[in-house]
Parts: structure tokens; sequence; C-alpha cells
């Protein structure tokens, strides 16, 4: 009978499987290939290789002949459409008179219904490896050079590594993108010591996902300091295009449709945090990835009470399935605030933070950590050159004395008053409290405070003594300015115009009201004896000659940090006045961020620009680090860990230079002198705890005053201490290292298990690089018709083109037949007609796939080696509960010879990729029985690894047999 629908049916490839439309003849024939094909008048005719011989058919006499596990390969019947690559058979049926085969495709892990005609099978591994048949004289080659494009695909899928990307990428960073890119989560805090490139990480990770398809729309919420520097960071580092709202874009109520036009985008946090932003951003949709720079400042107050930045995440949070926040300082003592974050990350894992400390696993679920003593480059040398930290005791003038004693009284009227309660006493109290700030930074900062105090109370508007008082949120006491800096909106810095906020608060609650009687006479009295003060500036004077002059004179660029902005001016002024011929460049929080990226670029390329003065707009999140090595801390903050933060900016990757800090210590009233101590006992107790071999030493030291630092409460310490009896707080001081030190090495019981990059225990096995990806190109090359020769003394190669790829691929010269190619990312930035050898080059990638194809062969092959016994490479691949593939891993196991257990990931499987041998032997001699035992041993170690890594995020999707080999020993 003739199928109705015979004219319109395929015509089986080449290669595919068919049986007989007639039960009976398909029962007695069985299977058959497709041989040939033939035109006879209206009919097509197929020659049919059957067990039998072979026969012609029309195509109404067949039918699909393919069984459930056959390796198929795609054929479309298209002049555009590229095949989908191998699969395996699943499932066949026939739907509207047609038969389609459910082929799961072995590049992507999708399954596709596919026309059976367009099928052909493949001669995979598991039918070579049991006939044991070397047939290609080559076999080695082909089989390391398969092995070796399966590996190099793998290792950019699980890192990014080998993407288009204007990095180096360092081997704890690697680790790290692939530790998240195997886990079965994406939710993850990365908490990196300062200055270990989390920004590059996370370029890495979203470029791994990328090529996983995992991601499309992306949130970056970060400091406002720096959007700029993430949006120059992801476009030239690795050539995506972030947008920033509010200053590239802006979204409003009327256009909330508009936010499907925006895939990549940029956000301040103190900008999305506000009622209007917040509610436009809940209207923003689903976002495939939200990164949280700096997180640790998504803490909650008051026990359940919110931040407006915490609530912001907490909303966003809702709007994704991954989310990663960085920050490396992850734990500052406070327990509490921490486990809070970790269920701001993790809200699926609450149960289990509520025992954090008896479940010593539930940390290392979601947090990873790299440590600066342990980072290395890829020749394993360690990056950080270490640091030196120089304390400058400086002694008081008799002026500064007298004025020291004067303040202080004043300071303790005030203080008394305050006790009067009520919110007009805690605001005094807290203009005393930033009093004795400013008072620690310099004369000139006290002198402009004590200044407008008295222009106030005189209602003044002078000019002359009156400093402008930026617009800013209401602030409602009391107030702990170091640790609420939510108080603070776009661009602002906190305590970087913190007299100004004193100002501000006595104008809304107390008006032109004293403090206590006589106060107006009192501070007439300070400011008559700041004169002498100034012109007596011993602090200034040990700051110019002891730092600011010998750097000079060596030509040595000097980062100055200080926290207030009448310092700021105050040491501008002076080494403009002592270095003439030297710029003097700022940065503070009354910049627009193009002018703080035009000024860090000044300091880094004008070689004029000898020093940067920085107010804490420069502590956090900007580098500073290209040109300059040596920073002066002109003032001690209360709160110490913007100590850490500052020294961030110089004593980071690419550093390459050994950091100088210098601490500018006085004795000049109780704060500095308590400051001083507490830095003095910081450093012994750091030495103390530094037991670790001495190859570590000394890194190890400067990471423990980090973190101490990073723990200690000074600033609530020195606020509750308005008796400011220095006697009475030593004592304080000894109770606040005790709980800084208990609050760290309670950190280190949680961090116990938390996973970072180890040179000597490197979680990945593989690591494949520019190396790698010139080997497999020496070895490819040949097999389609491309002579070479070496060039800039092996880093490069000169292709000679056959004629058929002259002009087929975009990367080289439309007529060009002798092009240059290599897989060093600087030789091709330095010569610009030299192509880039990665997974964005279209040659490399069309190299891989034919490596990889059934056509290249090198599925079996019989290599000599030390060891003897039968090795198999797998693809295992996980998906998650959607069907959604998510996860691969190239799993090579060995079965030794005469043994039963075999071994995943064996050692020399590496040096197997680079280093074949380039002569045959002999397979062994083994039935095939025997052999499809060996196979099934095999197997089922690679399926136990992939049961075992299954959990309620990750699911088995697939297991492939890619190559097999006997190794011989010889």
């Amino acid at each position: 009978m003739t199928h109705p629908q015979a004219s319109l049916r395929l015509v089986p490839v080449k290669g595919c499987w068919v049986s007989l439309a007639t039960p009976l003849q398909r029962d007695s024939v069985s299977i058959g290939e497709v041989n040939d094909r033939k035109e006879q008048g209206d009919n097509t005719l197929v020659l049919v290789k059957w067990r039998d011989g072979l026969r012609w058919h029309q195509l109404d006499e067949l039918r699909c002949g393919f069984q459930l596990g056959f390796v198929v390969k795609d054929q479309p019947v298209s002049n555009t459409r590229h095949s989908l690559g191998t699969g395996t058979i699943r499932a066949v049926r026939t739907i509207g008179d047609r038969e389609l085969a459910l082929v799961q495709l072995h590049t992507t892990g999708e399954s596709r219904w596919l026309p059976y005609e367009n099928l052909a099978r493949v001669m995979d591994a598991r039918l070579k490896f049991p006939r044991g048949e070397v047939s290609d004289p080559d076999a080695v080659q082909r089989f390391r050079l398969k092995a070796l494009a399966y590996a190099l695909d793998s290792w950019n899928q699980v890192t990014g590594s080998l993407d288009r990307l204007d990095v180096d990428p360092l081997p704890h960073q690697i680790d790290l993108v692939h530790r998240i890119m195997t886990a079965d989560q994406r939710n993850w805090l990365i908490a990196d010591d300062v200055g270990l490139g989390k920004t590059i990480e996370v370029g890495l990770l979203l470029a791994a996902m990328k090529r996983q398809r995992q991601v499309r729309r992306v949130l970056v919420v970060c400091p406002a300091a720096v959007v700029r520097q993430w949006q120059d960071e992801m476009k030239n580092k690795f050539n995506e295009e972030f947008r920033i709202y509010g200053l590239d874009f802006s979204i409003t109520t009327d256009n909330l449709s508009h936010w499907r036009l925006y895939e990549k985008v940029i956000v301040s946090i103190d900008r999305a945090k506000t009622d209007n932003h917040l509610q436009r951003f809940m209207a923003s949709g689903v976002w495939d990835v939200i990164v949280c720079d700096e997180a640790h400042h998504l803490s909650k107050i008051h026990g359940q009470a919110t931040t407006l930045r915490y609530n912001l995440l907490q909303k966003l949070r809702l709007q994704t399935d991954a989310c990663v926040f960085l920050t490396g300082t992850p734990h500052q003592g406070h327990s509490e605030q921490f486990v809070n974050l970790l269920n701001l990350l993790r809200p699926d894992l609450h149960q289990r933070l509520r025992n954090i400390f008896f479940d010593n696993q539930v940390v290392p679920e979601m947090v990873l950590r790299n440590r600066k003593s342990l980072a290395t480059d890829v020749n394993g040398e360690f990056l950080f050159r270490g640091q030196d930290t120089r304390r400058i005791e400086v002694a008081l003038s008799t002026e500064a004395q007298a004025f020291s004693e004067q303040l202080l009284q004043y300071l303790r009227n005030g203080y008394s008053a305050s006790r009067r309660g009520g919110v007009q006493g805690r605001a005094i109290g807290f203009v005393m409290t930033t009093y004795r700030k400013l008072a620690s930074s310099s004369i000139k900062a006290i002198e402009d405070a004590l200044n407008r105090r008295l222009a106030r109370l005189e209602r003044r508007t002078d000019s002359a003594v009156t400093v402008a008082v930026r617009p800013s949120a209401p602030i409602s006491p009391p107030m702990n300015i170091d640790t609420d800096r939510d108080a603070y909106e776009d661009g602002t810095d906190g305590d970087d115009n913190l007299g100004n906020a004193a100002d501000s608060l006595t104008e809304q609650l107390l008006g032109a009201q004293t403090f206590f009687t006589g106060e107006k006479e009192y501070i007439e009295g300070l400011l008559a004896s700041i004169p002498a003060v100034k012109t007596s500036d011993l602090k200034l004077e040990s700051f110019l000659s002891e730092i600011a002059t010998p750097l000079h004179e060596e030509a040595k660029k000097l980062l100055v940090f200080t926290e207030y902005r009448s310092t700021q001016d105050y040491l501008v002024e002076a080494l403009q006045e002592r270095f003439p011929l030297s710029r003097v460049l700022t940065l503070n929080g009354g910049m627009s961020l193009e002018q703080k990226r035009e000024t860090t670029s000044a300091f880094a390329n004008d070689d004029s620009a000898m020093f940067l003065v920085s107010t804490e707009a420069g502590g956090e999140g900007i580098n500073l680090h290209y040109r300059c090595h040596v920073m002066a801390n002109y003032d001690l903050p209360w709160n110490p860990s913007r100590l850490v933060q500052r020294a961030g900016r110089l004593y980071r990757y690419g550093q390459n230079e050994r950091v100088m800090v210098f601490n500018l210590t006085s004795s000049d009233g109780f704060d500095n002198q308590t400051l001083g101590l507490m830095l003095q006992r910081v450093y012994a107790i750091a030495q103390d705890m530094a037991h670790v071999s001495a190859e570590y030493q000394e890194g190890m030291e400067t990471e423990i005053v980090g973190e101490l630092l990073e723990r200690l409460d000074m600033a609530e310490l020195l606020a509750n201490s308005q008796a400011m009896n220095i006697n009475h707080t030593e004592a304080e001081v000894e109770e606040a290292l005790r709980r800084a030190r208990e609050a760290k090495e309670q950190q280190d019981r949680l961090f116990a298990n938390v996973k970072g990059y180890d040179p000597t225990t490197s979680s990945t096995l593989y690591a494949l690089g520019a190396s790698d990806v010139l080997a497999f190109l020496e070895g490819i090359l040949p097999y389609k018709g491309i002579t070479y020769e070496r060039r800039f003394g092996g880093r490069a190669l000169g292709l000679n083109l056959p004629p058929e790829l002259i002009g087929a691929f975009s990367e080289f010269r439309p007529r060009a037949s002798n092009v240059v190619v290599t897989a060093d990312r600087q030789l091709a930035q330095e010569h610009g007609d030299i192509a880039q050898m990665d997974f964005r080059s279209e040659f490399f990638k069309w190299l891989i796939e034919y490596a990889q194809s059934p056509e290249f062969r090198g599925e079996f092959a019989s290599v000599p080696s030390e060891v003897s016994g039968a090795l198999a490479l797998f693809k295992l691949r996980w998906q998650n509960d959607q069907g959604v593939a998510s996860e691969e891993e190239l799993l090579p196991v060995f079965l030794p010879e005469g043994k039963k257990a075999p071994v995943a990931h064996p050692r020399f499987f590496g040096d197997m990729l680079t280093e074949p041998a380039d002569y045959r032997v002999e397979p062994h001699a083994l039935e095939p029985d025997e052999r499809r035992h060996l196979l099934d041993i095999l197997d089922s170690e690679a399926a136990a690894r992939l049961t075992s890594r299954c959990t309620m995020f990750r699911h088995p999707n697939d297991l492939i047999l890619l190559a097999a080999a006997d190794l011989v020993f010889q």
C-alpha cells in the first residue's frame, strides 16, 4: 500500500537506521542502515544495508529503526541551520503520521523531538571500546585532542576563564568561580579580603553563567562612589554593557514597562532604598542574578528593626533565585547582624542559621573566603609583597596642651548639661561627641566647628566664619554615625561633614540657646587660643617633614586620609605651600562621581600629582594603587575598621611595591590618647596570635590586625567615656580588645570549614589556560590542512590557511591566507593584527567542535602509559527541578589492570592532555564481553558520582561516555 503522504516524506540521511513498515518483514529483517539514495522517476529509492545484504526500497516501505540509547547526530535539511550535534535517543513516537525521535543533546542537555530521517547513528565510544579495534594510526593523538577539546570546553563552562576577557584571572578567582558553578545553587557571600578582586570574580562568574545560558538580566547594587567603577570594569574587562539607574536612564511610575529594555543595570544602594525608587524596582521584574557590593552594610538594628538598605535587599531578594553578596568584612563582631545577613542570602536555611554555632556546615554552604596570605599568581608566587605600618607619635606643644585642657573643660560642661535628659539633652551630648571627633582630627576641624557654633549663638551670618550647611535628611538623636550610615544619601561620606550635621541638629532642636551658662565665653576663649596652637602645630609639621618631604624628594606619591573636610582643607593648604610645584588632589563626598573618576585618573597618570588627600569618600571601593604604595592616616577614626578599608585602597592585587602605612598619633586630648593606646595593643596582640609557619607569618599578622580593627567598637567606648579620664579608660580599652579578640575567634570557628583557595590543595583539578589552548591548536591544525610556524618565542602561531578557509572567519582579514593567532591576551593587545584564540573566536570554536565531532574520531585508542588499565572520559550533567541544565562535570575514571575499584580523576590525566605519546601500542587482548564488563564498572563509578551530587536543587540530567582507552604500561 502506498503511503498517503509519501511525496511529503523526508528522505533518510546516510547513516540513518530504519526498519520495514510491514511487521512480519520487520521481525525477520530487524533494522538496517541507510547507505545511499537515488531518484527513479518521481520516486526516491533508498539503499539499505541489512544483515543479509543491500537492497533498494521506496520511502513508504521504511520506518524508524532507532533503538533507545542509540547515539545519533542531527543532520538538518537546511542551507543555514547548523547541526544540533550529537545526542542520545530517549524515546520514539508517531504523531501526525510522522515518526519523531526524542534526542537528548550532548551539548546542552536539552531534549528535542526530531524527524528520525535527519538522524545518523554515531559510532561512539560505547560501541568502539568493546571491539578493541584501533583503526587510525594516529589514534593516540586523536584521543588526546578530543579529550583536550572537551576539557577546555568544560573548564570554560565552569569558570569563564577562557572567554574574551581583558583580565588574566588569578588562581584564587578561577577557583572561586569553579566552586560556585559546580555548586547546586547560586546564592553566595563572597568574603575575600579587601583587594583580592571581587569585581573580577563577579565578571568571571557572569561569563561562566552566560555560557551555560543561565543569565540574561543582572542587577548590581553598590555604594554610590563605585557605580562608574563597576560599569567601567564590566565594560573594559568583560565587554558587558551595564547601564546606571539614575545616571544613564531612569524609570518613573509612568514608564514602568520600560524595565524590559534594560537587562544589565547598576544602581546605588542609597538611591534604590528610598520609597519612590524602591517601588519602581519592585516593578522591575525577575533578575537572573542580583549582586550586592559591600554587603556588610545590610544590617538590621535593634533586634527586628531594619535599615532601609536591608529592607531594599529583602524585597529585591524575592525577584531572583541567584543573589551574590560581596564584602571584605563579613563578621564585624556582631553575630546577630551576621546571621541576619545570611538569612537575607539564604532564607531557606533560616532554621539552621538559628543554631549557627552548633551546625558547623551551614556557613560553608553559603560563604566563600580567600585570604591575601594564600593568594598566588599563576606561577605559584605569592601576590602580596607585604605591608609595613609605622606609628609616628607627636608630642604636644605648650600651646596645644593648654588648648586641650581648655577644650576638655568645655566638653565636660557640655556633657554635664546633656544629663538634663530629653531630646535636647541627647542633642547636646551628640554635639559634644562630634566636637571630640573633630578635635581628634586637627586644630582646623575644631576651629571651624567652634566658629560655626559661636556664629549660631550670636545669630551671625558672616561668611568669614560660617560654613555652608549641606542639605541633608533630618537627624534624630541619639545616633551612631559611625555604624548607621543609612542616614546619608548618594555621594555623601557620613563623617565627612559631621560638623555640619551637628550644626543642623542644634538649629533644629535648640536654635541659639546656650548649652550651659557661660558657653559663649568658653568658645571665645578657645578660639582666641587657636592661632597660637596653629603656629606651633607639631602634628602638621611632623607630617610634612617626616612623611611628605622625604617622599617628595624620592618622587613617590602619597595618599593621605582624614575623616573631615576641614582637616582636608588644612592639609591641602599646607602641602601646596610646602610643595608649590606639585599638584595636590582631593577626594571627598561633595564631589560628583565624574569628579572622583577624574581625580583618581589624574593621581595615577599625572607625574606632577604627588599628593592625594581623601576623606572617607576614597576609603571604600576606589582603587588608588596603580602609582602609589605609601599612605598616611593623618587622624585615627573612631571606627577602626575604616583603617582596614583605607589600607585596602593600596594593599590590593596589582600593587607592585611593599605598602607603607604611617599612622600619626598625638596625645592632644583623651580621645587621641585612647586611640593610640588601642592601636599599640592591637599590634601587640596580632603578633601573639600569628603563630603560623614563617612562610605566612607576615601576611597573617597583617590579616589579624585588620580583623581585630574591624571588630573594635571604639566609637561606642569613646562616646560613653564622657568623663574622659584616661586612667579609667585603659581598662575599657583592654575589655574592648578582649571582645574583639573573642569576636575574631568566634568568626574563625564559624569560618573553620569555609572553603578558600589553597595553593597546596587547590580544588580545581585540571586548571587550563593559554598554554593548553596553544597546545590544542598545534595538535588540531594539521587535521584541517593548516600548516603553521611558531612566532614570538612560541607565544603565537603563524598559520597558512588553505583556499577553502580564506575569508571564512570574521577575526581574520577577508582575503588573508597568512594569519597569526595567539592565546596570550597581552600579546594580542600589543599587536592588533594578531587574533586571540578563546571561546569568543569563531575559528577556535570551529576547531573545538571539529575535535569533539564523530567525524574526527578518536573515541577509542590504545595509549602507552606508566600505568595499565582502562580509562573512560564521561560528561556528567545536572539540571534544576524544571529540567533546565545547570551544571556539568568532565569526569575521567580509571580502572587499574587487575583491580575492581575504579579511581575518579586520576592524577595522571592532566599530564595526558598535553603530553601524549607519539607511537602506537597494541590494545589489551580482551574479549568483547570482558570489555563490556570493564565498561560497566567504569559506568557504575560515573553513575555513583552523578547520584552523589544530587540535592534538592540539583537533579541528574545525563551521563555521556565521550571517549575510552586502553592504557598499556610501557
